[in-house]
């Protein structure tokens, strides 16, 4: 595909700009780019970069999910869709809500009984 030109720190000091040939190609999170050793003068092909930039929106995804719970418990779909209305695909939607069901923090049937629960 090409050749890694820059790799330049945003505003958001968590995310990184990337350059092929010289041309802005993506931002992933720094996080990402250091676990996938990737350099400047890298050559780089194009289903790798998918497979990183996936890898990096689904932990950016992931946290945004983080944030969400901690303020109160939500059901799986419901966040897929915040998700989905964030701009994020479906596949990295689906891959943070089951990274978060895989740890417990999404649990559905403990949704439905809290629900089920609540005086009202």
């Amino acid at each position: 595909m090409g050749v890694i030109t820059k790799i330049e720190v945003q505003r958001n000091k968590k995310r990184a700009s990337v350059f092929i040939d010289n041309a802005f190609f993506c931002g992933l999170m720094v996080e990402t780019v250091v676990a996938n050793r990737l350099k400047v003068g890298q050559n780089v092909d194009e289903d790798e970069l998918k497979r990183i930039i996936v890898e990096s929106e689904t932990k950016r995804a992931t946290e945004y999910l983080l944030k969400l719970i901690s303020g109160r418990i939500y059901s799986k779909s419901e966040l897929l869709t915040k998700l989905k209305s964030k701009g994020y695909d479906e596949e990295v939607a689906g891959c943070a809500t089951c990274k978060l069901e895989e740890y417990g923090y999404i649990d559905d049937e403990a949704y439905a009984k809290t629900y089920v629960e609540m005086p009202g």
